[in-house]
């Protein structure tokens, strides 16, 4: 995701883990930080700092519609959705990108889609 946000950036917001929402934009990322541009400088936070739900909101902001790689990044989102416990969005991906991509449909089994299967 580093290489995307280097590119392309994301217009934010972005939320951390206690909740703290962030206005400013994503204008890049390092291994361990993402980069924002602030009203009188630049800004830094850790990824781990970063909510599951905004990584995940990142990510899918990568997606296009028709991209070469479009199931595989959702695929990608699916997997990490279902593993934070995010089951609504982990489904969603995962049905796109089986539809797309239809050896995906045989790892589905190894996702929580599942509410009540939630770990």
């Amino acid at each position: 995701m580093s290489a995307d946000l280097n590119l392309a950036g994301f217009p934010g917001p972005i939320t951390d883990i206690g909740g703290v929402e962030y206005k400013a934009a994503i204008t890049g990322a390092t291994e361990t930080r993402v980069i924002q541009k602030l009203p009188y400088g630049v800004g830094e936070l850790d990824w781990n700092k970063l909510s599951p739900k905004t990584l995940l909101t990142i990510s899918n902001s990568f997606i296009g519609a028709s991209g070469p790689d479009a199931a595989d990044r959702q695929w990608r989102c699916a997997v990490f959705a279902s593993e934070t416990g995010q089951v609504d969005a982990a489904r969603r991906f995962a049905e796109a990108a089986a539809k797309t991509k239809p050896e995906y449909r045989d790892q589905l089994r190894f996702l929580t889609l599942d509410a009540r299967t939630v770990r």
